[in-house]
Protein backbone atom coordinates (compact mmCIF):
# COMPACT_ATOMS: atom_id res chain seq x y z
CA UNK A 1 0.00 0.00 0.00
CA UNK A 2 2.72 2.66 1.38
CA UNK A 3 6.41 2.33 0.24
CA UNK A 4 9.56 3.82 1.46
CA UNK A 5 9.25 7.66 0.81
CA UNK A 6 5.93 8.27 0.84
CA UNK A 7 4.71 11.26 2.50
CA UNK A 8 1.56 10.99 4.57
CA UNK A 9 -0.75 12.80 7.25
CA UNK A 10 -1.11 11.32 10.39
CA UNK A 11 -5.52 11.41 10.77
CA UNK A 12 -5.77 8.82 14.12
CA UNK A 13 -3.63 7.14 16.57
CA UNK A 14 -5.15 3.63 17.54
CA UNK A 15 -1.75 2.48 18.54
CA UNK A 16 0.09 4.54 20.84
CA UNK A 17 2.51 6.67 18.42
CA UNK A 18 4.35 9.12 18.99
CA UNK A 19 3.51 10.74 16.40
CA UNK A 20 0.14 13.21 16.73
CA UNK A 21 -3.04 13.48 14.74
CA UNK A 22 -2.37 16.06 12.18
CA UNK A 23 1.29 15.40 11.34
CA UNK A 24 2.76 14.86 8.47
CA UNK A 25 5.61 12.77 7.65
CA UNK A 26 7.75 10.09 5.47
CA UNK A 27 7.23 6.23 6.06
CA UNK A 28 10.90 5.34 6.71
CA UNK A 29 11.17 1.57 6.87
CA UNK A 30 8.66 -1.39 5.42
CA UNK A 31 5.77 -2.63 7.29
CA UNK A 32 6.41 -4.77 10.70
CA UNK A 33 4.80 -8.03 11.76
CA UNK A 34 1.60 -5.98 13.04
CA UNK A 35 1.36 -4.14 9.26
CA UNK A 36 2.16 -0.40 11.11
CA UNK A 37 4.87 1.50 8.91
CA UNK A 38 7.62 3.82 11.21
CA UNK A 39 6.67 7.31 10.09
CA UNK A 40 9.26 9.82 10.48
CA UNK A 41 8.06 13.21 11.50
CA UNK A 42 10.53 16.08 12.00
CA UNK A 43 10.58 17.00 15.49
CA UNK A 44 9.06 13.88 16.72
CA UNK A 45 10.67 10.97 18.54
CA UNK A 46 12.51 8.74 15.96
CA UNK A 47 11.12 5.53 18.84
CA UNK A 48 7.52 4.65 18.99
CA UNK A 49 6.84 6.30 15.94
CA UNK A 50 4.81 3.24 14.70
CA UNK A 51 1.50 4.10 12.68
CA UNK A 52 -1.39 1.74 11.09
CA UNK A 53 -2.30 2.33 7.78
CA UNK A 54 -5.61 2.88 8.64
CA UNK A 55 -4.62 5.43 10.75
CA UNK A 56 -2.66 8.05 7.71
CA UNK A 57 -3.41 9.24 4.58
CA UNK A 58 -1.10 9.18 1.34
CA UNK A 59 -0.01 13.21 0.99
CA UNK A 60 0.39 14.40 -2.70
CA UNK A 61 3.95 15.79 -2.78
CA UNK A 62 3.72 16.52 -6.13
CA UNK A 63 3.35 20.11 -7.43
CA UNK A 64 -0.69 19.93 -8.75
CA UNK A 65 -0.57 22.13 -12.23
CA UNK A 66 -3.79 22.76 -14.27
CA UNK A 67 -3.26 21.82 -17.58
CA UNK A 68 -5.34 23.93 -20.33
Amino acid sequence: MYKIGDTVKIIDNNNGSVNKIGDIGKISSKPNNNGSYRVTVVGRDKSSNWTQPSDMVLVNSEPNYEIY
